[in-house]
């Protein structure tokens, strides 16, 4: 996973430093008009992108439809618990927690400064150059009301983009850390949750070019979110889920969206695997950073009920 070594991987790479072209007054005519249609082509791909999200949340949010009006307006085991407040009985918290696995593959436009990049990465040219991973779910319930945690952090190392006789090397540690809460609707066996939380994105690069040029960027913000997630029995041991969110709103990012499925099979009472397929697209910009892109890939975990 070090330079030089055989299993070290070359990226495609587009990349360009216009300020500095037209600070010294070289920018032609061609490129400005090339420059145009770029960034033209990139709206119509961001205008694309968050449509498509904004679908697949109105999909989500459209589905449960089908199991009736009067499931929705009912809450999760109304008649448990009323019978349990009768008898006057405490709720029973319920709480999960898993650690899995996101093989994720990257395609990003993201610009430090003057330098831009476009990055196409599967999750086996990542794979090479990963340090560290780490990645965790937690789930709490109370009745009809949640609580969560996601956590995702990985670190990157001496992973290489290149274009002819120009490449860039760079380092890259990246954290995603979402929180929310959680308000159960529909039927015990098929819930609806509604959620209501927030996203913190942590990017961190240092990057060598190898004309000479070297620099580093760190990046936060924070992205309300809001979203959707249905479960429910395909079998005595199967269950789906299928969620959604949207988010930012230009509080942090301009806008964000994320969609995810998975099957669940039962081990045992206390212990699941779980096997789905997540998608995550972020456009974010300030001064001297922006970054649009889609993280991608299948997803692999265990889940354990304390």
């Amino acid at each position: 996973m070090r330079v030089g070594g055989p299993k070290r991987r070359q990226q495609d790479l587009g990349f360009a430093i216009r300020n500095q072209s037209m600070r010294n007054g070289t920018l032609t005519l061609r490129q400005v008009l090339q420059t145009a249609v770029d960034e033209h082509a990139q709206g119509w791909k961001r205008m694309t992108r968050m449509a498509v999200g904004m679908a697949c949340i109105l999909a989500l949010a459209l589905a449960p439809a089908c199991w009736g009006a009067q499931d929705l307006a009912q809450g999760p085991d109304d008649d448990v618990a009323d019978s349990g407040a009768q008898a006057g009985e405490a709720v029973e918290r319920v709480s999960e927690i898993a650690f899995y696995g996101w093989l994720t593959g990257v395609n990003a436009d993201v610009g430090i400064g003057p330098l831009q990049i476009a990055v196409d990465s599967s999750f086996s040219d990542n794979l090479d150059n990963l340090d560290l991973g780490v990645m965790a779910y937690y789930e709490t319930w109370v009745g009809g009301s949640g609580f969560y945690l996601d956590l995702i952090h990985a670190r990157l190392s001496d992973a290489l983009l290149a274009l002819g006789p120009i490449s860039v090397e760079y380092d890259a540690t990246q954290t995603f850390l979402e929180a929310g809460a959680l308000l159960r609707r529909g039927t015990p066996e098929r819930p609806v949750d509604v959620i209501v939380g927030a996203r913190y994105t942590d990017r961190e690069s240092d990057y060598r070019l190898t004309t000479g040029m070297t620099g580093s960027k760190s990046q936060h913000w924070v992205d309300p979110i809001v979203g959707l997630r249905c479960r429910g029995p395909l079998s005595d041991k199967w269950t789906y889920s299928a969620r959604g969110d949207v988010g930012g709103f230009g509080i942090g990012s301009d806008f964000t969206w994320q969609m995810d499925g998975s099957f669940r099979y039962k081990m045992n009472p206390k212990s699941t695997i779980i096997i789905g397929y997540r998608y995550m697209d972020t456009d974010y910009e300030d001064a001297d950073f922006t970054y649009s892109g889609t993280l991608r890939g299948p997803l692999v975990g265990f889940a354990f009920e304390m």
